[in-house]
């Protein structure tokens, strides 16, 4: 018989841990921002995402990338979050790219232009209706079932279509980055 516990050994001592966590705080930050759209509970769900690893740290499965790993936590602490909010979503006036860029990481937003500009350049080449679907859920803030709704999509299309659409933009703006030399 297979021990069912042998994926699942720790991989990282707790300084290894604290450093893996630490490199990717800021996409966790973007993630929980991008979810709740308030600067403040992004970061208690960073903070609480980050307890819940270190505690469970030992079921993390070798096999598994560790951001995603991290991600999943994240999503299952925002949803905790919104059942206890009553489902209400907190309603913040969106900001531009570079305004969102120094909550996420403290550089100058001179450092982030590049990035913005690589990030319109891909939308911008998005078709009409993948630009009208990131509109109103990132202008709008509109959630994914008035998005549907609005649309006359189902609920499971707008979900599949933002993951795509996110990769392929991450992808669009690393690639823009690499042509013009700003990675």
């Amino acid at each position: 018989m297979v021990n069912p516990d042998s994926d699942r050994l720790p991989v990282f001592d707790e300084a290894q841990f604290a450093v893996e966590c630490e490199q990717r705080r800021p996409g966790l930050y973007a993630y929980a921002l991008t979810c709740c759209r308030d600067p403040h509970l992004a970061e208690d769900i960073v903070q609480e995402t980050l307890v819940i690893a270190l505690r469970k740290r030992s079921s993390y499965i070798r096999e598994t990338d560790f951001g995603y790993w991290l991600v999943a936590i994240a999503r299952n602490v925002w949803f905790r979050e919104r059942e206890r909010a009553g489902t209400q979503r907190r309603r913040v006036v969106p900001q531009p790219v570079e305004d969102l860029a120094i909550e996420l990481v403290d550089v100058p937003t001179s450092e982030w232009s590049a990035e913005a500009g690589a990030l319109r350049h891909c939308v911008e080449r998005l078709g009409k209706e993948d630009q009208t679907l990131l509109l109103r859920h990132f202008t709008d803030d509109q959630g994914y079932e008035e998005v549907a709704q609005a649309m006359h999509r189902t609920l499971s299309w707008v979900k599949v279509r933002m993951h795509r659409l996110r990769k392929a933009l991450l992808t669009c703006v690393q690639r823009q980055l690499l042509e013009t030399g700003d990675a």
